[in-house]
């Protein structure tokens, strides 16, 4: 019961996102809205990433594991270009290019070279020309 009403709560709040986003002035960050299995994304027009929802593997990137019934800003001394997210998994390309990521990275799909969850946006790699980020919900599930 309690897990349909997070996840009913993270629909409405990802409509209403939409709703904002579309409402929103034009700039020179493009709006975006990602959502994982269970957790949304959106970045705004101003360059700030919000995050709520499911928390388990510090998919959110607030530092913590708790879940968010209500947008939480991400990294609030960063501005941010792209948005992506896995099924428990967040990806972002910074304002400077750079690719950040964080969540669950049990196969190693952060990029970070290790296998250990991450809670805060964690800068990927020293490169900075960054331009576009995509991510899968679902795992491969094929056998070898």
């Amino acid at each position: 019961m309690k897990r349909r009403r997070v996840l009913l709560i993270t629909t409405l709040l990802a409509v209403l996102a939409l709703v904002l986003i579309a409402a929103g002035p034009a700039s020179a960050v493009k709006p975006m809205l990602a959502a994982g299995l269970g957790h949304t994304v959106v970045l705004k027009s101003n360059g700030q990433l919000w995050a709520w929802g499911d928390n388990s593997h510090g998919q959110l990137g607030d530092g913590t594991t708790k879940t968010r019934l209500k947008p939480k800003r991400v990294g609030s001394t960063r501005s941010w270009k792209r948005v992506a997210c896995g099924g428990s998994h967040t990806l972002a390309i910074a304002g400077d290019g750079t690719l950040w990521a964080w969540g669950m990275n049990n196969r190693g799909q952060l990029g970070l070279d290790d296998q250990r969850n991450r809670k805060t946006p964690t800068r990927v790699s020293a490169a900075t020309n960054w331009v576009s980020v995509n991510a899968n919900l679902m795992p491969d599930f094929r056998s070898s």
